[in-house]
């Protein structure tokens, strides 16, 4: 089996499960496929005091939307595809890719650009304040004594 460069990835949910680690930590394991290469990785997500806010949220990033574990098909789980955050790490002398961290995969919804008329209108409302900082910083630094040329950079 190749090792999964490090980077990131969109991954999409193929299976998951739920376990108890050998010290009695509840769990869930999720397969994923990596989109642009084809490859699988699980990750791991605990469910102690410490770490459950964290795996919730990756849970969410996948498209879980319920509060039930055991609904989890029913309720979206693996009806959004992550970026998926590859880290190698060595366990047991083999370096293995492990999926560090489970971000949201959904696109950053850009506003329009300010243009036009609009943008004129918007630069006269901040003009007034804009000088007003302007002169605030003038008067500060002739009540300090240090001038511009002052600075050795």
């Amino acid at each position: 089996m190749r090792l999964i460069p490090e980077g990131k990835y969109k991954g999409q949910v193929e299976d998951w499960y739920f376990a108890k680690s050998s010290k009695g930590t509840p769990y869930i394991a999720v397969r994923f496929r990596l989109l642009n290469t084809g490859d699988f990785v699980w990750w791991y997500g605990y469910f102690s005091p410490a770490t459950i806010e964290r795996t919730v949220e990756s849970l969410r990033y996948c498209g879980w939307t319920g509060a039930e574990i055991d609904r989890m098909a029913e309720d979206g789980m693996g009806s959004k595809q992550p970026i998926l955050v590859i880290e190698h790490e060595e366990y047991e002398g083999q370096v293995r890719a492990r999926v560090r961290w489970i971000n949201s995969g959904d696109p950053v919804v850009s506003t329009p650009r300010l243009k036009g008329d609009e943008l004129r209108a918007f630069s006269r409302e901040l003009r007034d304040s804009i000088r007003a900082i302007d002169e605030s910083k003038r008067q500060a630094g002739q009540a300090s004594g240090v001038q511009d040329d002052d600075i050795p950079f």
